[in-house]
């Protein structure tokens, strides 16, 4: 997610099923020292899904921002950038798990 290559990273839930706590757990594999800058962010912004907004360190060299959706018709679906614009994922796919 957001690199290279495919990282992984493992909890004890249930493949395949999103809340905010797998949001949050995902989050922290991808950047362990990043923020969360709101849990409930609506993708779109009217009737969307529910979206946890995670950004990397401020002043960090290695800076980025996800946004993981855990609720509604994009769940499972992330977008990571490589600066601190935090855009909402564009189409359903399963982009974390």
């Amino acid at each position: 997610m957001g690199t290279s290559s495919e990282q992984t990273y493992y909890n004890c839930a249930a493949p395949l099923v999103w809340d905010l706590g797998t949001a949050q757990t995902a989050a922290r594999a991808w950047a362990p020292g990043g923020n969360q800058i709101t849990p409930t962010q609506s993708c779109p912004a009217s009737g969307g899904s529910l979206c946890l907004v995670w950004q990397k360190p401020i002043g960090a060299l290695d800076i980025g921002c996800a946004v993981f959706c855990y609720s509604g018709p994009f769940e499972g679906a992330a977008t990571v950038t490589t600066d601190y614009t935090c855009p909402c994922p564009l189409q359903q796919q399963t982009d974390w798990y």
